[in-house]
């Protein structure tokens, strides 16, 4: 046993020595020996007994001068041992708060770690994006050269077809000749018809002039024609050497196309292993996030550990807490041991609560050294924790410089990428500006073309201005209508308000003449009355003779009062009924006439709505109209075309007419006339705006058919 109660075996065997000679007193002084006794060899050893007490007490004293003197020192190694362990926390709270300090620059460098892989991760989403969008585009462009490629076929059909057409109008040249008569005709009739149209609009006139002029042209061709023919031979050559460059420039093309075809297989392998990088980026991102999950887990089990250290720390207060408090109950005992003459009785109980204090002191500290050795192994875990972290860390710091070191020969792999992309886009922007210059070329040709039918489509123009003009008008006159049905509105309210207004009056009137029938009533029942009382008087006139007469006169005139009252109000009755049947008719009256003026009100205002909705759809149609004659005016037709194609196009539009996308619903079933009517959609730029901002529409559908 060890510590302050080292003594105490002693200090209980001299506290039983004390005992034990005060029950041998006790005996002694009630019940003396006789000398006949058979214990007298026993009474020897009392009063040996006896005569050692002072010694006893001395020696008493001199135990309890050591028990204090062991317990100051015991008191300055537990102060001293309190100060050594304030110390220690001291050093471990500096210590945590270093490792706080240490925890929050880790964390701060997380989060820019963090923010640059965010920042990372969306600079690779963006490339992706790119990349997609890049491959998006090759994929377009392979389709383009398929068209083109398939347009160049067709070309060269049309180039057949034209030579056997050239050969078949060789024929007709002599049919044609004395077909110029009838044609001539034919323009004259149109001439007439020119004229008549040009008496319409201002843009017709020019039309018939320009038809006349045509007419003339046609009149200079038809006396041409014979030099025609002597040109068809030569243009049948022209043809044979056009066809001989046609297929020289297929065999360009199809040369272009295997090299385009070549480096779109570089650009996907080079596309695979970007993808084969990102993959890599992406493992490593996974690997990553794998760490930093790895490093939370440390931290918590940092945290774990900081917290069972914690209340390692408060246990420990605890059981201190407990020591000051076993010592309070251990002077308090000392205290009871000093006043142990004066109780005896309760040095038993004393003795049992002792025994009972030193064993839960003994457990106590027991208890604190296992505490203790808790405490240590704990540091040593969240030591070894923090090793981990480390660990941890200076992987996580190599991963990380493997991965930028992935990254940058990814990224120097995506330039080199993007660099011969560049070039073989050079190399296709180069093959297409040489077969736009061919388009340039036919494109003039049938501009030539298509310069006559441009004049006339400016006469549909500004015919298409005046209609605009018109239908600003309707828009006006559906103001105006509009306005005009407001104010009948206004009025059939203030006709309704006074309707309800004369039908309150009617109101007040029937309350007036009940109130007359009540009154009539009143004096119908003050006459019945009287007529009661001249009754009695009547009664009391027989009983006395002397005043029958006065009482007679008086009931007489009294009577015909009442006949006149009971007249009024007989009359005041008729007239109440007359004023409320008069006015029960005129509420009727009142009430088919409000619903007569609601039916013609919801009348005038359907009638209105149907015109409104009329004039609407016919300034929609103006809209659709004059949108589809300004792409009339910019469509170039393509050489070779048939007539009587109808193609129907999709328009998305802006607010201020800007167009946004323009898409073929309905295929003409020819790829250049639709082509061409989506090129005239997109160069009109902005697309008239309508005489009603209701009437607009963000996707109009188009049915264009320039003969119809």
């Amino acid at each position: 046993m060890k510590g302050p109660f080292r003594l105490l075996p002693i200090s209980l065997a001299i506290l039983l020595h004390a005992v034990i000679a005060g029950i041998l007193l006790f005996r002694l002084e009630y019940f003396p020996f006789s000398p006949s006794s058979r214990s007298l060899s026993t009474a020897e050893p009392v009063e040996a007994v006896i005569l050692d007490e002072g010694l006893i007490a001395e020696e008493i004293e001199e135990l309890r001068r050591q028990e204090e003197a062991e317990r100051a020192e015991q008191l300055a190694a537990l102060e001293k041992e309190r100060s050594e362990r304030e110390k220690e926390i001291a050093e471990l709270a500096k210590k945590e708060k270093e490792e706080r300090q240490q925890l929050a620059e880790l964390e701060k460098k997380r989060k820019e770690e963090k923010e640059l892989a965010e920042a990372e991760k969306k600079r690779l989403e963006a490339e992706k994006k790119k990349a997609e969008e890049d491959s998006k585009k090759a994929a377009a462009e392979k389709k383009r050269l398929e068209a083109e490629k398939k347009k160049a076929e067709e070309e060269s059909k049309q180039a057949a077809a034209e030579k056997k057409r050239l050969e078949a109008e060789k024929k007709k040249a002599e049919e044609d000749s004395k077909k110029a008569a009838a044609e001539k005709k034919r323009l004259e009739a149109e001439k007439k018809k020119a004229e008549e149209e040009s008496k319409k609009a201002a843009a017709a006139q020019e039309k018939a002039e320009k038809e006349r002029r045509l007419a003339e042209l046609e009149k200079q061709r038809t006396e041409a024609e014979k030099q025609r023919l002597e040109r068809e031979k030569q243009n049948a050559e022209i043809a044979a050497q056009k066809a001989e460059a046609e297929r020289q420039r297929k065999e360009l093309l199809a040369k272009q196309q295997a090299e385009r075809e070549r480096k779109q297989a570089e650009i996907a392998k080079q596309e695979r292993e970007k993808a084969e990088a990102e993959r890599q980026r992406i493992e490593v991102e996974k690997q990553r996030a794998e760490a930093e999950k790895r490093r939370i887990e440390a931290e918590r089990r940092r945290v774990e550990a900081e917290r069972k250290r914690v209340e390692l720390a408060r246990e420990q207060a605890e059981a201190e807490r407990r020591l000051v408090e076993l010592e309070k109950q251990r002077a308090e005992a000392e205290k009871r041991k000093a006043e142990i003459d004066r109780q005896e009785a309760e040095a038993a109980r004393q003795k049992a609560e002792e025994e009972r204090l030193a064993i839960e002191a003994e457990k106590l500290r027991a208890e604190a050294q296992r505490q203790r050795a808790e405490e240590e192994r704990k540091r040593a875990e969240a030591a070894e924790a923090e090793a981990e972290d480390a660990r941890q860390a200076a992987e996580l710091a190599r991963r990380q410089a493997e991965i930028d070191r992935q990254n940058i020969e990814a990224e120097k792999e995506i330039a080199e990428a993007q660099k011969e992309r560049a070039e073989t886009e050079k190399a296709q922007i180069d093959a297409a500006r040489q077969q736009a210059e061919a388009e340039r070329q036919r494109a003039e040709l049938a501009r030539q073309q298509a310069e006559s039918e441009r004049q006339d489509i400016e006469a549909e123009k500004q015919q298409a201005e005046a209609e605009k003009q018109q239908a600003e008008s309707d828009r006006q006159d559906i103001e105006a209508a509009r306005q005009k049905a407001e104010a009948e509105r206004q009025a059939a309210e203030l006709a309704r308000e006074r309707a309800e207004s004369e039908r309150q009056d009617i109101e007040a009137a029937r309350q007036e003449a009940e109130a007359g029938r009540q009154e009539a009533e009143l004096a119908r029942q003050k006459a019945e009355s009287e007529r009661q009382n001249i009754e009695a008087e009547k009664l009391r006139a027989e009983a006395e003779k002397a005043q029958i007469e006065a009482a007679r006169q008086q009931a007489e005139a009294d009577r015909q009062k009442a006949e006149a009252a009971r007249q009024q109000a007989e009359k005041e009755q008729l007239e109440a009924e007359r004023l409320a049947q008069q006015r029960a008719e005129e509420e009727r009256r009142l009430s088919e006439e409000q619903l007569a003026l609601d039916d013609a009100i919801r009348s005038d205002e359907e009638r209105l709505r149907q015109e409104s909705e009329a004039l609407l759809e016919a300034a929609r149609k103006r809209y659709v109209d004059a949108i589809r004659l300004k792409i009339e005016a910019e469509w170039v037709k393509p050489p070779g075309t048939p007539d009587g194609l109808l193609c129907v196009v999709k328009v998305e539009q802006l607010p201020g007419g800007e167009i946004v996308s323009v898409e073929v619903l309905k295929s003409s079933g020819d790829p250049l006339f639709d082509r061409s009517v989506e090129a005239a959609v997109r160069a009109t730029g902005i697309l008239p705006a309508p005489s009603d901002p209701s009437i607009f529409d963000r996707e109009i559908v188009i049915t264009f058919a320039p003969e119809a």
